[in-house]
């Protein structure tokens, strides 16, 4: 058995103890130690239980943690204990034990049963005299227990036992021998790697001296002593010349890479003609971090000497080391037989080219297609040269029609600027193909003073106009007004042929100038049946209300019946956008006297039945009474009503009344009885419907509503209606405002209260504009409609996020399932929090299935100088040394990023040189401000790229690069996937092809370097999280900690470091919630990691 399982074994019991009640009376302290030296396996083992729960509690209280290492120690040295009791005392050691206890233990060495035991336990123990003892070891032990006590003092990194470690590899005992260099890779100083690179072991130990060889250069290269540098490139150039695997070789040429540029350069060039497709792939990666023109030129040299495959590598490498030397190589790959290699070469050639490249790229583009068409528009859209646009435009003037065509593409695709002169003369070619991508492009780059020029192309153009009208659309929309828009197309329309009005009406209608309105409507009566068309398309198409009457009155007296019907769609959606209901019924109630035949009754019928609208229904149910339509009005009210079903369940059940008592049909009768019952019952979780939009009026009386009730001297200054309402208040006054949240209404809810904001975890607001001098208080409504499951809690926070205090306590919603209605509180916010002009509001889900708010209100006190709630405790004020830390958090697919920030940031400030700051936006890592801070903690995970997720991580390279720190938590392995550079800053990253993690659950996790600042003095703890086993990459790293998978029985770092140029990276898997963040060594962890990145001591003194 491993010794790490007999403390797992004692923690799982402890894990279980609570479990059981015996109904026995409760065991003192001295009770429980007096039953210890008795105790045998199979015994009943209730004060062991009752012990180790004392030493848990006890590991950090100083005076009872050395009261009970003593108590434990005594029952060691007792000749009379049993060996399962003094294998247990070693085991509780390892959690108090102090060096008093170390010349016990080391007696123990010589005790054949509880020698393991005993080394075990001294390894644990911090401090030179365990070390001592176990340094005895060596000249006194053979065999298994050698191998024991080399292994421990390798695992401490004891600096004094490397002489004597160094003379067991020459041990005839090839365990010994391999542990002793497995032990002088973990030491890893320079007399250590000395050692080893003058070793020679047996070829089946071999790969333990390599692999000992790698750790200790790793290890070397990332503490960044110069002096150690000339000993770490040996090892590397050991491990590379080695017979070891492909990949482990590999390691070693990266890390020569790293350390030495120099060294490194002939090796990876010689590995680039390798027929070993990994070593040649892995030599191109390389390239990137050897600089100069002469890798540059030996990479030329070796390019066409590679396969398509190392071509395709190489080139990529090539565009980016942007040394333009390359560029004739590249130009002369364009014309390769492989498809792939020419499209790398066409990138490559846009990468480190001139702009003269442009017709020739711009001819590629033409005359090709697939994988190389491709290519060659992406380059002309990317190719890098000052003078690009200036060469593009002169380029595009002339040649070829089918090449000035692309060109005129990548115009576009760069918005290109000046190029509104080219792109006219252009757009009056001969050649269509030109034309179109000219009108194209000045969609996107066009300036206003080409607006008239356009609209006179459009009134001499013919055929396919579509291309003109886009960019009349996109040019004129940079015009002032809709007058100035309409102006040009009006006097165009009234000059134009017949042919070419109805593209002109079209466009002119998308103006909605009154202007416009009267040529429009001027048109209807036009004696060309195209134009007559186009104008009633227009009416219909109208961006507002305005020609409401026209559309009614064609609905009714066109003389097509496709006018009619276009006509009254058109009227039917400007009545659909209306926002006053009672004007809204005004609209649909006037289509009712323009039916007066039974055709056009059937053709208002079939249309009405598209309108989802309380209104539309009462227009088709009042045609119930007539028997020449009964059956189509019939079939409207059912189709409207099954539209209205989500949104407004009352009209749907008066309605459904009303068919059943008018229409005597069974099949009708069966369908309206149907839907009556669904409307009856509540609606479901997820039944949503339509969010009405804002109205000032409904938000006005609401306001006025809450302002009743508002506590004696104050007053209501912002109230927002959840789901209509997005922001409330003036300029230079209080403003409350929605942050993070969606809209919803749920079906057949009244607006008040069944309108809210929701997410899965937390709905914020914020407040600003706020008076220093005054008192604020938080109203708010919630009601859980559709559930009787949530519960919430509500937070108060500084504008920024310092500080964050809690106002309401985990609160079970009313559920309106039950039938409960919504309830509504009004609670202080600690003035402390406002006297910065702003805070912000989370309202935190504590239960199922999310979080929801119905009304969200603010209050300000009429009086300055009002007091906050009685002792209400002084802001804390900040160290003005203290280090500056970001959380950059904001987004992640899988875990609760809002319920970990703040518990990090506490957690993290308990050390006083640390002030923490939160930023809900990883696009932020972009940001110049981000050198201000000295620490970045990457607490985010996104599922998709960033906005700035390339730029924001060559940002943060800079960052650490010059001097500051990053920290990773957790999920933030995962971060910046579309920068594939991150892992230089990391460390280790996320690979999705592994498998992700254990089960969550308990676990032990195990410090393997005591000597580090991070984790010296810290030994083992345990925790309950999700234990990270798809940690990926070859940057040089130096592991701290390490858990063994109870998956697959490995071990898996959960906390390491790397440095990256000037800088430092803390790294620890650890921290899927608040509750593991919580764990004591969790918390010391995150703590040291970050001072120590920040550039302090990791203990404060």
């Amino acid at each position: 058995m491993k010794p790490q399982a007999f403390v797992g074994v004692g923690l799982l019991l402890l894990a279980f103890a609570p479990i059981a009640s015996t109904g026995e009376a409760p065991l003192t302290l001295d009770q429980a130690l007096a039953q210890v030296p008795t105790y045998d396996y199979g015994q009943p083992d209730r004060a062991l239980h009752f012990l180790e729960l004392e030493i848990v509690r006890a590991a950090t209280d100083a005076p009872r943690k050395t009261q009970l290492a003593e108590r434990l120690g005594a029952i060691l040295a007792d000749p009379k204990a049993t060996h399962a009791a003094k294998v247990w005392c070693c085991q509780q050691l390892l959690l108090v034990g102090t060096e008093a206890q170390v010349p016990i233990l080391a007696k123990l060495l010589d005790d054949e049963k509880l020698a393991e035991m005993a080394r075990f336990t001294l390894e644990g123990i911090p401090g030179e005299a365990s070390l001592a003892a176990l340094r005895t070891c060596l000249d006194r032990f053979k065999g298994m227990p050698l191998v024991g006590a080399v292994n421990s003092l390798g695992i401490r990194r004891d600096a004094k036992s490397v002489a004597a470690i160094a003379r067991l590899l020459t041990s005839s005992d090839p365990l010994v021998a391999a542990a002793a260099a497995e032990a002088l890779g973990k030491i890893a100083n320079a007399e250590a790697a000395t050692a080893l690179a003058k070793a020679h072991l047996p070829p089946k130990q071999m790969g333990a001296l390599q692999d000992a060889q790698l750790r200790c250069a790793q290890l070397l290269a990332a503490a960044g002593d110069a002096a150690d540098a000339p000993i770490a490139q040996k090892l590397y150039e050991q491990v590379w010349a080695s017979n070891r695997p492909v990949a482990w070789r590999l390691a070693g040429l990266v890390g020569l890479a790293k350390v030495s540029k120099e060294k490194a350069a002939p090796l990876v060039l010689d590995a680039l003609g390798s027929d070993d497709p990994l070593i040649q792939a892995s030599a191109v990666q390389l390239t990137k971090e050897l600089p100069g023109e002469k890798v540059t030129a030996a990479l030329v040299q070796r390019l066409e000497k590679l396969d398509p495959k190392g071509q395709v590598l190489l080139l990529g490498v090539l565009a980016e080391r942007g040394d333009r030397s390359a560029a004739p190589a590249a130009l002369r790959l364009i014309e390769a037989k492989d498809d792939a290699v020419r499209a790398a070469a066409i990138r490559a050639t846009a990468a480190l080219g001139d702009s003269a490249l442009f017709p020739r790229l711009g001819a590629l583009a033409a005359s090709e297609r697939g994988l190389v068409q491709q290519a060659a528009r992406s380059a002309l859209a990317a190719l890098n040269a000052k003078d690009a646009g200036e060469r593009l435009l002169a380029a595009a003037a002339e040649g070829d029609a089918t090449v000035r065509a692309e060109l005129l593409r990548a115009i576009a695709a760069r918005r290109t600027p000046h190029a509104t002169p080219l792109l006219l003369k252009a757009a009056a070619d001969p050649d269509e193909a030109v034309r179109r991508a000219a009108f194209d492009a000045l969609a996107v780059v066009g300036t206003p003073d080409c607006y008239p020029k356009l609209v006179e192309s459009l009134a001499a153009a013919r055929g396919d106009t579509q291309a003109i009208e886009r960019a009349i659309l996109a040019v004129g929309a940079q015009l002032p007004s809709p007058a100035d828009r309409a102006t040009p197309l009006i006097a165009a329309v009234k000059s134009a042929a017949a042919a070419a009005k109805p593209p002109l009406l079209r466009v002119l209608g998308a103006t909605g100038s009154p202007a416009a309105l009267t040529t429009v409507r001027s048109c209807l009566s036009d004696a060309d049946a195209g134009v007559r068309d186009a104008a009633v398309r227009a009416l219909a198409a109208w961006p507002d209300a305005a020609p409401a009457p026209d559309l009614l009155a064609l609905a009714k007296n066109a003389e097509s019946q496709l006018h009619r019907v276009i006509a009254l769609r058109g009227y039917l959606r400007l009545a659909g956008e209306v926002k006053d209901e009672a004007a809204r019924l005004r609209m649909l109630e006037a289509i009712r006297p323009i039916a007066t035949t039974a055709d056009s009754k059937k053709l208002l019928l079939a249309t009405l039945g598209e309108a989802p609208d309380a209104g539309a229904l009462q227009v088709a149910l009042s045609f119930l009474d007539d028997t020449e339509v009964k059956p189509e009005a019939a079939a409207a009210v059912l189709r409207i009503a099954n539209a209205l079903l989500a949104s407004d369940r009352a009209a749907v059940r008066n309605a459904m009344k009303t068919l059943i008592e008018k229409v005597k049909d069974e099949a009708v009768s069966k369908q309206a009885e149907a839907l009556h019952d669904q409307a009856l019952k509540p609606p479901r979780a997820g039944g949503a419907a339509a969010v009405p939009d804002y109205d000032k009026k409904r938000s006005e009386g609401m306001k006025a509503d809450v302002a009743t009730r508002a506590p004696k001297g104050y007053k209501v200054v912002c109230y927002l209606n959840c789901g209509p309402d997005a922001s409330d208040g003036e300029k230079g006054k209080p403003t409350l405002r929605v942050g993070d949240a969606q809209p919803y209404r749920w079906a057949g809810a009244d607006i008040r209260y069944g309108t809210v904001f929701f997410t899965g975890d937390a709905v914020t607001f914020d407040a600003t504009g706020l008076n220093p001098k005054k008192a604020y208080q938080l109203g708010f409504s919630w009601w859980d409609c559709d559930h009787d499951t949530r519960a919430q809690s509500v937070w108060a926070a500084t504008g920024k996020g310092e500080k964050t205090t809690k106002l309401v306590d985990k609160t079970k919603l009313p559920s309106g399932a039950k039938g409960e209605k919504p309830a509504e509180k009004v609670v202080p916010i600690p003035q402390q929090l406002t006297v910065g002009g702003s805070v912000r509001i989370t309202f935190r889900n504590e239960a199922q299935p999310n979080c929801v708010v119905s009304e969200v209100w603010l209050l300000e006190s009429e009086a300055e100088g009002v007091q906050g709630e009685p002792g209400a405790p002084e802001p804390k004020k900040a160290d003005p040394n203290a280090k500056k830390v970001l959380i950059v958090t904001g987004v992640d697919s899988a875990h609760n990023w809002r319920a970990t920030m703040r518990p990090l940031a506490d957690l993290l400030e308990k050390d006083p040189r640390l002030s923490c700051t939160i930023v809900e936006d990883p696009n932020f890592l972009a940001s110049d401000e981000l050198h201000s801070y000295d620490v970045v903690v990457i607490h985010f995970q996104n599922p998709k790229p960033l906005e700035k997720g390339v730029e924001g991580g060559k940002n943060l390279l800079k960052f650490v690069e010059g001097g500051k720190g990053v920290v990773v938590v957790h999920f933030g392995c995962g971060a910046l996937r579309e920068w594939p550079d991150f892992v230089k800053v990391a460390g280790r990253v996320w690979d999705p092809k592994m498998r992700a993690h254990d089960p969550r659950g308990p676990f032990k996790v195990n410090i393997t370097d005591v000597k580090h600042p991070i984790t010296e003095g810290m030994t083992a703890f345990d925790t309950d999280d999700e234990l990270y086993t798809c940690l990926a990459g070859d940057t040089p790293v130096q592991v701290l900690a390490i858990a063994t998978s109870k998956v697959d029985k490995k071990d898996y770092p959960m906390a390491l470091v790397t440095t990256v140029g000037k800088g430092r990276c803390f790294h620890c898997a650890l921290g899927h919630d608040a509750r593991a963040l919580s764990f004591p060594g969790v918390s010391e962890l995150y703590r040291r990691g970050t001072a120590w990145a920040a550039g302090l001591p990791p203990v404060a003194k």
